[in-house]
This record gives structure tokens, sequence and C-alpha cells, in this order.
């Protein structure tokens, strides 16, 4: 992949990243594809090698059905959407059907020109695409076209779904043959790349979506008997869900993708008590959000920029290796990471993340508790419908922190202390310096 390409992979993918990871992990598949076809794996030369991602690269019958559960969840997001659109335009409030497909039309566009480019740098390694010529997964010239009708994923999901077909059709005396090591990977760095997407959109559609359509909400009177207002309490609900899952299958993801990393599995608590941080979290943030726009309408992007100013004076306090300091690189990567921050919480520096993680959360709380008092005193709703407000932005955000610390104190996989590893990491960070490799970039929170 060009540098180019990757510096725009990793601003995409570092900033979503809930789990510890360094930068590797994101062009190991890659790395590893792109071996010489003739050569011998570096991983396959390893004790257990070719076993590890033979057992990671899941080829199983619900391996089969993910491909297809994928693309179902894509259709059934925006066929909600548009109907959503749809529903508001009847009533006569065409500028928030505008709106609803505004953000559906943005997130595609971003998502699809994203598939797009990772797209197009597998087609210019010539190594990835001697192997994946090798069982007909090439890139194709439709492959591209599908992307300009926002097809991007169901390409993506068919492509999947041949990959897990050739795994399945390796003879079982032949699962341990070093050059198969390519195939496990290329299964694994799919549903990552996958996973990616779903992360973006849920930043560039669901996050926006629930904000707008809670706000649209207040902004009417709501009435339980309308299925067209049912249908929007179900839009929020389905947004929701989709957020934290997205979140939490590239947490799952990411850490299938890295070598030493120890697995978050998907049925465990582990993943139970990600998902609701992550689920309560958002709910506490878009709720204030969505509130305080109600009385203050465009004020609300002022405190947005407040608090990026606030964010940046954060970020910029962390120490930051992975590119040259004050380099144009190394101003992007923080400005994403202070739009991230409107969200959630992810440092940039590695090591010692609990003293930006206390006032990040300090920070959120006063904030929202801001928002929702600030609309308390200046609605005009009933007490009744306040108090319940202020409950739920409390309770939500309490909710939030409760998950946060039992998943991080108890359950948390840790990464693997690895000698190796550690040595590796070290002779990156010394090439950064030079820009010639890549610097070693973990969180724990």
């Amino acid at each position: 992949m060009p540098w180019s390409l990757k510096v725009y992979f990793e601003l995409i993918c570092f900033p979503f990243c809930s789990s510890p990871v360094d930068s590797r992990s994101i062009v190991a598949v890659q790395d590893e594809v792109n071996a010489e076809p003739e050569g011998r794996s570096i991983l396959a030369e390893e004790d257990g090698g070719t076993s590890l991602w033979n057992g990671r690269a899941k080829s199983g019958l619900l391996a089969l059905c993910t491909p297809f559960s994928i693309a179902l969840f894509f259709l059934i997001d925006v066929s909600m959407d548009f109907k959503l659109a749809a529903s508001h335009w009847s009533q006569g409030n065409r500028k928030w059907a505008a709106y609803t497909l505004g953000v559906v039309a943005l997130s595609l566009f971003i998502v699809d020109v994203l598939s797009f480019i990772f797209y197009f740098s597998d087609s210019q390694d010539d190594n990835k695409t001697w192997w994946l010529k090798q069982d007909k997964l090439h890139v194709r010239p439709w492959f591209y076209l599908l992307h300009f009708v926002f097809c991007g994923r169901i390409v993506r999901c068919f492509q999947i779904f041949k990959t897990v077909r050739v795994i399945r059709q390796i003879e079982y005396n032949n699962r341990q043959e070093p050059q198969n090591i390519q195939r496990y990977r290329l299964h694994i760095s799919q549903l990552y790349e996958m996973s990616i997407l779903g992360v973006v959109e849920a930043f560039t559609e669901e996050a926006p979506q629930v904000a707008l359509q809670f706000y649209i909400s207040l902004q009417k009177d709501f009435d339980w008997n309308s299925p067209a207002d049912i249908f929007v309490v179900l839009n929020i609900l389905k947004s929701l869900i989709f957020f934290s899952y997205s979140l939490l299958n590239f947490a799952v993801n990411i850490r299938q993708s890295k070598e030493d990393a120890a697995l978050l599995n998907w049925i465990s608590w582990a993943s139970v008590l990600y998902f609701f941080w992550r689920l309560f979290m958002i709910i506490s943030r878009l709720q204030a959000f969505a509130l305080f726009a109600n009385v203050f309408k465009e004020l609300v992007f002022v405190t947005v920029v407040v608090h990026l100013i606030v964010s940046c004076f954060l970020i910029c306090l962390q120490k930051d290796d992975y590119f040259s300091p004050r380099s144009v690189r190394d101003i992007l990567f923080r400005s994403t990471f202070c739009c991230i921050n409107i969200f959630c919480f992810f440092p940039l520096e590695g090591k010692r993340t609990r003293r930006w993680a206390i006032p990040y959360y300090i920070l959120i709380f006063v904030e929202n508790s801001v928002f929702t008092l600030m609309w308390y005193l200046y609605s005009e709703f009933s007490k009744t419908f306040k108090i319940t407000m202020l409950i739920v932005s409390w309770a939500t955000f309490s909710l939030g922190i409760v998950c946060l610390l039992l998943y991080y104190g108890f359950l948390h996989p840790p990464a693997t202390g690895n000698p190796r590893e550690n040595t590796e990491n070290c002779a990156t960070t010394d090439n950064v310096a030079s820009g010639t490799g890549y610097a070693v970039f973990e969180s724990s929170v």
C-alpha cells in the first residue's frame, strides 16, 4: 500500500480503536500476503504459526452466514432510514426529511470512498494480487463500479463469502501447509476492513442520526399512538444498537488481526460490558446535545467548538511518537482525535492513559449536566418529563462508567508480553524518526 494511503488508512482506523494495539497490526495482514509467492512465510516458520491463524480464520457454517448477516444489517439500516425520511416527507416535514436523507447520503459516500481506496491500494500491490488471483478473489473492475451506487459493502460481503468457501475447501490434511496462512489471514483482513467501514458509518451516520431524530421528536408533539412516531423511536434504538455493535465488532477484529493479542470473544462478559459501556455513554452524550439544541438551536455548534478547543489542549499535552512532532500528518492525526473525542475517549499516549481518562470523563459529565440543566430551566415541557430526562442523563452516564470500570478492571483481555515483540517495537520507534517505519501505538482505555 502506498505510504499516503497507509496514512489515510491509519487516520481512519486508530481513532476508533478501543483495545491495545500496535500500528503494525494494521498492515500485518498485507505484509504477510505481500510475501513472495515462492518464499516461505515468516509466521509459518514459527511453531504453531499456521495453526494460530487457521484457528482464528473461522470457516464453519456460522462464518458462511456472517457475510449475509452483514449485508442484511446494512440493508435494514439504510431501508429504515429511507422509510423514516419518507415518513417525515408525508407529514409535510420536508426539511427534516432532507436532513435525514442528507445524513444517510453523506455516510454512504464517505464509507464507499474509503472502501474504494482500500480496493485500489490492493490492486496496486502485485504480490497481494498474485495471491488473490490464485483463488479468484482479486479486485475486478466491476467492484469499483458498484461503489458509485453505494454497494461497496455488498461486494465485500460477496468476497468474504468466497474466501470462507476457499478455506472450507482446503483438505484437512493440508490445513497446516505454510502457504495456507495467506488465505487464513486474508479472511481476517477482510473482516477487519469491513469492521473499519462499520465504525466509520457509526460516527458518520448512526450517532448523527440518533441526535437528529431525538431533536426532531422534541420539536413536535410526540404521539405514542402514532405509527410514524413509534417508528422514529424504533429507528433511534436501531441506530444506538448498531453504533455499539460496530465498535465492539472492531474491537474483536483488531485483536484477531494482531498475533500476540489476547482475543475478545463475542460470547463473553467482556463483550457484554464493552457493548453496554459504549451504548450508555453514547446515549448520555447524544441526549445532552439534542436537549440543548431543542432550546438553544445553533448555539449547540458553539459548544462543540469550545469542546474541540479543550480537547485539543488535552490532546496536545499527550505524547505522540507516531509521526514527527508538528508535521502535517501529526496535526491531522491529532485533529482527528479531537473530533472523535466529542463522542468517545481514546488517547494518543499509550501509557498511563488513566490520567487522561479522568479529566475527559469529568469534562463530559460536566458538559452533559450543563446541557441538560439548561434545557431543564428554559424548556416548556412538563416537570415530570424534565425530571425523567435528568434521571436518564445521569443514570446512563453512571452505568457507562460502571461498565467501563468493570471491563478494564476485571475482564479486559490483555496484550501478551512478548520479548521479540518488544524488541521490534523499540526498533520501529527509532525508525519513525527517520520516516522509515511505524511507532508503537497502544492504549488501555
